[in-house]
């Protein structure tokens, strides 16, 4: 909570004295949710908890929408019946709790302004490695963002295995008896799910989705131009999500896919 508060702080202070703006384009708007590694398979419907906690934390750091994990996550994809009680859990928090009413609930708190003030040294102090670097693709290049990630996610582990970290019903109030997990059989789902797919690309003007693409990629050499509109054209000619961001990636002298499993449809 307290990252994203330094990190909104941060992003206001850039917007008013690097760019100008007005208090629409100091307030930082972002999306949240938490991710499906913090449930655990173990003794799930504590999932349940955890999930409302990442939510709150959510709502108390104000972002503008929130995604809340389904319990089920850490086995398998969401059932209908997990995904509507996460839905629940924001409407509880909502229309229940009288939280949303108060702009800030945590502004002045002293622990909460001392752990916001720390955490943003240290996003500073890492933005101004990162620049020593040479930038962001350049960090990117030679690895280190990665490496931060990886060590990072060793670190967390090795804190739970060792019970530095708590986690109920895995490292501590763990039962002997395993709960008994019924994992969904959504193999019928899958497959029409990708025939659907399929005919959906099948269908496409792919000179038109060509077009689109070719324009967002002409529109992304320029500095300073709004790409929002040459985005709106591809979605509207069907190019794909996958396509899109491709398109991007490739303008800032990354691979087309992330995973290397796809080459550009039009070179």
């Amino acid at each position: 909570m307290a990252k994203i508060r330094a990190i909104r702080r941060i992003w206001a202070r850039m917007m008013k004295e690097e760019f100008g703006a007005g208090p629409k384009g100091m307030a930082m708007r972002f999306y949240a949710r938490g991710i499906g590694s913090y449930m655990e398979g173990r003794q799930p419907l504590v999932n349940i908890v955890r999930g409302t906690l990442t939510t709150l934390i959510g709502v108390l750091s104000g972002a503008s929408g929130i995604q809340t994990c389904s319990y089920d996550e850490a086995w398998c994809p969401p059932t209908e019946e997990a995904a509507k009680l996460a839905l629940r859990t924001q409407q509880v928090i909502r229309y229940e709790s009288g939280i949303p009413r108060v702009a800030d609930p945590l502004g002045g708190s002293y622990y909460v302004e001392w752990l916001t003030n720390r955490i943003e040294e240290e996003i500073l102090a890492t933005v101004d490695r990162i620049e020593q670097m040479g930038g962001w693709l350049a960090a990117i290049e030679k690895d280190w963002i990665r490496s931060q990630l990886r060590q990072g996610a060793i670190e967390r582990q090795r804190k739970v295995e060792s019970g530095e970290r708590v986690r109920v019903g895995v490292n501590c109030f763990a039962e002997e008896e395993e709960t008994e997990i019924r994992v969904p059989d959504i193999r019928d789902e899958v497959t029409k799910y990708i025939s659907r797919y399929k005919r959906f690309k099948e269908r496409r003007d792919m000179q038109k989705v060509k077009k689109a693409l070719e324009d967002l990629s002409r529109a992304a050499e320029i500095e300073g131009v709004d790409l929002v509109p040459c985005t709106f054209e591809a979605v509207k000619a069907h190019a794909t999500f996958a396509e899109i961001v491709g398109v991007l990636r490739m303008k800032d002298g990354l691979d087309y896919d992330l995973l290397g499993e796809r080459s550009y449809p039009f070179s």
